[in-house]
């Protein structure tokens, strides 16, 4: 050490000890475990520790139903990130969701199970033959989870609160029917499906006497006559 007036001396020493970087972390804190449907919108939310690297990226990934074989979903800058459940989701249960990191590579615990809805399909059936004036039901079969709201090619619509469910008619005409619309809480489905029913008009009545045998009677004799009618 020196100064204007030269040479001096100089003692002591200072010791910086420097620590590896703790390892960042992530979590999941926002994520509520529901039964979403097919295309729904969700939001998750997580928590970092540590420092992640320039140009980190976040992603949201779902499992398959058997929380094993994961899918990024959606990717963000930081928490919460949006995403929506992929439209062919198969509804099962099972499914889960973690959020990993690009740089460096980490991953949250998993989410806790849940399912995942159907939407609807419907099929309709019932095709007969019946008299002008009787009366016909018709049967829907419903996949997905109930209830169900229907429409038929006649502009009737209803509701249904198990499957399959029947549909009283009385056509005045022969008429094939099908659906035009199945839907239920997870939105609009799929349908297929005829009935044909055929209306016969009604036969004409008919009269036939039946037990009368008598060739010759007294005038004022009470006779008795029967008849059988269709």
């Amino acid at each position: 050490v020196s100064g204007a007036c030269g040479t001096g001396s100089g003692s002591g020493q200072a010791v910086v000890t420097v620590n590896d970087k703790p390892a960042p972390t992530l979590a999941l804190t926002g994520f509520e475990a529901t039964a979403p449907c097919p295309g729904e919108e969700l939001t998750v939310a997580f928590t970092t520790t540590g420092d992640f690297d320039a140009g980190n990226a976040f992603s949201v990934q779902l499992s398959d139903s058997t929380g094993t074989k994961f899918t990024t979903v959606a990717s963000g800058s930081g928490s919460p990130i949006s995403f929506a459940i992929p439209a062919a989701t198969p509804a099962r249960s099972g499914y889960r969701l973690r959020v990993v990191s690009s740089a460096p590579s980490v991953s949250s615990a998993l989410s806790a199970a849940f399912r995942v809805k159907a939407l609807p399909t419907a099929t309709l059936s019932g095709t007969q033959t019946i008299q002008e004036g009787q009366s016909v039901t018709l049967s829907i079969a419903f996949t997905g989870e109930g209830p169900w709201q229907y429409k038929l090619s006649d502009g009737s619509t209803g509701q249904a609160s198990s499957s399959p469910h029947a549909v009283p008619l009385t056509p005045t005409e022969t008429n094939t029917y099908t659906l035009e619309a199945v839907s239920n809480a997870c939105g609009a489905g799929t349908f297929g499906g005829e009935a044909t029913v055929t209306v016969t008009p009604k036969p004409a009545p008919t009269l036939a006497l039946s037990n009368f045998s008598t060739t010759e009677i007294c005038a004022g004799q009470n006779l008795t006559v029967t008849f059988t009618t269709t």
